[in-house]
């Protein structure tokens, strides 16, 4: 849901997400390009162009995720939720995987709240209320409301994260590739790029970024590399372009 001084409106994607089973979905909005990105399990599904405009940070009612909004009070999610991560800015495709397959530290530039719900077993009978941390480094911690605590339907439940070989990427994530298959067509990098990063795909790679200084940025593509107008790298900024796809 989006706002700014002349209207508002609600964005939608036509994913369809599966159940039984985790994925991971991620919502971003450019402001550069005035458009709204729909992601599931890392893969971009739906862009959709906004047409308000500027949109102004003053909104004092709360944000809700998993039901619409403070008047309605209505259309709840049903389902399990883990790694609820909100940030200050937007995130690439590239980022997008990079966050779904391993847990941040919580010190990323732009991410101004996450919760794990890593602090108390599953589904334990008799468990309580305890505080939800913020890992990140605001410390928006939070509390756990309405929960009985007295079976797996109202409780804490086994995360997405979980990580049983303690080799730093959750289990639901294992086989799942960093590598994107292109950054090409509704996938092309766009907006302002003030943070050093790696771009690699073994696709196509195509860019209208305006690189901000002092970030140093790297393409690799493993077919080519397109520039597209309005593409710029500012004094001070570094870009290095090169063919060795994802194994750079």
């Amino acid at each position: 849901y989006l706002s700014d001084n002349v209207g508002s409106t609600w964005y939608y994607s036509t994913i369809n997400i599966p159940v039984n089973k985790w994925s991971h979905v991620a919502v971003s909005y450019s402001e550069a390009s005035d458009s709204v990105s729909f992601f599931l399990d890392g893969t971009l599904f739906t862009r959709v162009q906004d047409g308000l405009g500027v949109h102004l940070n003053e909104v004092t009612t709360p944000l809700y995720i998993g039901r619409q909004g403070h008047t309605c009070d209505c259309n709840f999610f049903e389902g399990r939720l883990d790694d609820v991560m909100i940030w200050n800015r937007n995130l690439s495709a590239f980022e997008v995987n990079a966050i779904m397959a391993a847990k941040p530290t919580g010190n990323e530039q732009g991410l101004v709240a996450y919760y794990d719900f890593n602090e108390a077993p599953a589904c334990g009978i008799g468990n309580s209320p305890l505080p939800i941390i913020d890992q990140s480094s605001s410390s928006n911690n939070g509390t756990l409301t309405n929960f009985n605590f007295s079976s797996c339907l109202s409780n804490w439940v086994e995360g997405r994260n979980r990580d049983s070989d303690n080799d730093g990427t959750g289990d639901a994530c294992q086989v799942l590739s960093l590598c994107p298959p292109n950054f090409a067509n509704a996938n092309i990098l766009t907006g302002n790029q003030s943070i050093t990063q790696f771009f690699g795909t073994d696709g196509i790679l195509q860019s209208q970024q305006i690189i901000l200084s002092p970030a140093q940025v790297t393409y690799s593509s493993l077919i080519s590399t397109e520039l597209f107008p309005g593409f710029e790298v500012q004094n001070g900024a570094l870009l290095e372009i090169d063919l060795s796809g994802c194994d750079q």
